[in-house]
C-alpha cells in the first residue's frame, strides 16, 4: 500500500520578457557659474565659435599650446587625458589669464575648474581630430 500522495508531474512556464539594455545616461551638466562682467583682452581666452572667437588672440595661443600637447594626448589613457586637459588650464591660469563667455551681450569670466577643463579637453579633442582628417 502506497501511502504518499501520488503526484502529477506538471511543468510551468512563466511568459519571457525582453528587456532592452539599459542606455548609459549622460551626466547633467551644471551651468558655468559666471563671474564679473570683463572687457576680453588679447590674453584671455574666449568660449564660443565663429570667427571672431576663431582670431581672438588668446584663443590662437590657448589651440597652439593644445597642438603642441597634441602627439602625447593622442597615446594617452583617459586619465592621462585629464591631466593633460589640466595642464592647457594651468598654462592659462598661471599667466593671470582668464576664460571668459559671453552671456547677453556681456563677456563675463568662467568661475570654476570644470568650464575651464571643458574647454582644454574639447580644444585637445578637436586639434586631435582636425590633425587626422
Amino acid at each position: 500500500m502506497n501511502i504518499l500522495p501520488e503526484t502529477t508531474s506538471q511543468t510551468t512556464t512563466t511568459p519571457t520578457t525582453t528587456t532592452k539594455p539599459k542606455r548609459k545616461r549622460r551626466k547633467r551638466r551644471k551651468p558655468r557659474v559666471l563671474g564679473d562682467v570683463a572687457e576680453p583682452t588679447d590674453n584671455d581666452v574666449l568660449f564660443g565659435k565663429g570667427g571672431d572667437i576663431n582670431t581672438h588672440p588668446g584663443n590662437i595661443r590657448f589651440r597652439q599650446k593644445a597642438l603642441e600637447l597634441r602627439p602625447v594626448y593622442e597615446e594617452s589613457s583617459k586619465v592621462q587625458k585629464q591631466k593633460i586637459a589640466n595642464e592647457l588650464v594651468k598654462f592659462v591660469k598661471n599667466e593671470r589669464h582668464r576664460f571668459l563667455e559671453e552671456k547677453e551681450g556681456l563677456w563675463r569670466e568662467v568661475i570654476g575648474y570644470n568650464g575651464w577643463h571643458d574647454k582644454a579637453s574639447a580644444t585637445l579633442r578637436d586639434a586631435n581630430r582636425k590633425k587626422s582628417n
